[in-house]
């Protein structure tokens, strides 16, 4: 984008003068007419106006909506036409105007996630409503399907400091071994160890524990290669143990130069799936009626992992633990999307609900539109 009109557009806040989406060379562009691109805007223009997003620019919070309208590429343009017609067939459900003021706020990536799930009924024509947070406990989405209600509760779990710490490092790391590997005609390929994330520390309670851990984790890795590679020839390996281990190999080799390994254990993700969003979701359902727990979370654990774990708390257990989970008629697992990779979500049968899942008019409506892998 030009500076001046984009100077413009941070004085005004008018984000629509550089018509970006118009643009037919992004990837995928084929799938979004113009014309219908134009009616997205138009919508999106109505309730995010210029006062808004001049307010934002003035004042910067955390918010996923105004990268998307400036986006500039080709995963906003897809989120661009997605959220003009979400917000098009919600504009009439009754709290929708909750939903839109929290777009608009810090808390927009929760907003928005419980807007698209809000969108599976009404792209069905079934009505839906967005009860208002308030004192009382009440499920983020009620959709009248026939002759019952249906409430869906909606968790988005936060990145956490560790993936934010673990992205820092492997950039830190990325760019030293790759600077090594161009200037010796090389390729560098690093394995880390897949728990070292463990070591992330909090940093309001360590201030400087994780930058200062980085350093040093990069220089040791840095020396060794280095070390490794005086007076060797290729391939050559390399380990610190605990911590990595890597080769040298000859220019043009299929693997390239990379960083990876670090990762997140299968138990760790399912702990915090239970904990940050079934726990925290659970209550939010009646039980009066069906129940869907539909969750977000950057990483999923394995399906088999899942169904031992659901089916102990809710089949293998005590009376009082089962009775927890009853409401629960299924739970949905969301992972991270990104415009190369589309995976579905994952769908369990609470198998001891009060109200049985695959009988709900809901569930066709999910599976249809999603088309989750069941286990």
């Amino acid at each position: 984008m030009d500076n001046k009109l984009y100077d413009k557009i941070e004085s005004t806040g008018e984000w629509w003068l550089d018509p970006w989406w118009e643009d037919r060379n992004w990837l995928g562009a084929e799938r979004y007419p113009i014309e219908l691109l134009s009616e997205a805007v138009g919508v999106l223009k109505e309730f995010f106006p210029a006062e808004w997003a001049k307010q934002l620019f003035d004042n910067p919070q955390q918010n996923i909506i105004m990268p998307i309208l400036i986006g500039h590429n080709a995963m906003a343009l897809g989120a661009l036409f997605h959220l003009g017609f979400m917000c098009k067939r919600a504009r009439s459900t009754q709290g929708f105007s909750s939903i839109v003021k929290r777009l608009r706020e810090s808390d927009s990536d929760s907003a928005f996630f419980e807007l698209e799930m809000g969108d599976i009924f009404l792209e069905k024509e079934i009505q839906v409503d967005f009860p208002r947070p308030g004192a009382q406990k009440t499920p983020d989405i009620i959709a009248h399907c026939s002759d019952i209600k249906i409430e869906i509760e909606c968790k988005r779990l936060r990145t956490e400091a560790w993936n934010y710490w673990e992205n820092n490092l492997t950039t830190m790391i990325m760019s030293v071994v790759s600077e090594i590997a161009d200037r010796d005609g090389i390729e560098l390929q690093i394995e880390l160890n897949d728990r070292i994330t463990d070591i992330c520390f909090d940093d309001e309670k360590y201030p400087g524990f994780n930058e200062a851990i980085s350093r040093g984790i990069v220089d040791k890795i840095k020396n060794t290669v280095v070390k490794k590679l005086e007076g060797q020839k290729l391939p050559v390996e390399f380990t610190v143990s605990g911590l990595m281990v890597g080769q040298a190999l000859c220019k043009g080799d299929p693997g390239g130069t990379y960083v990876r390994g670090a990762a997140i254990s299968n138990i760790a993700k399912l702990r915090r799936i239970i904990t940050n969003g079934m726990f925290r979701g659970l209550p939010q359902l009646s039980g009066k009626v069906p129940g869907v727990l539909c969750i977000y979370s950057d990483y999923l654990p394995e399906p088999e992992l899942v169904r031992v774990i659901l089916d102990s708390l809710t089949i293998d257990s005590s009376k009082s633990v089962q009775s927890q989970f009853s409401p629960m008629s299924a739970l949905l697992l969301f992972p991270r999307q990104t415009i190369f990779e589309r995976n579905p979500p994952l769908l369990f049968e609470n198998k001891n609900a009060l109200f049985s899942f695959p009988q709900l008019e809901a569930a066709e409506h999910i599976k249809k539109s999603f088309a989750p892998l069941v286990a």
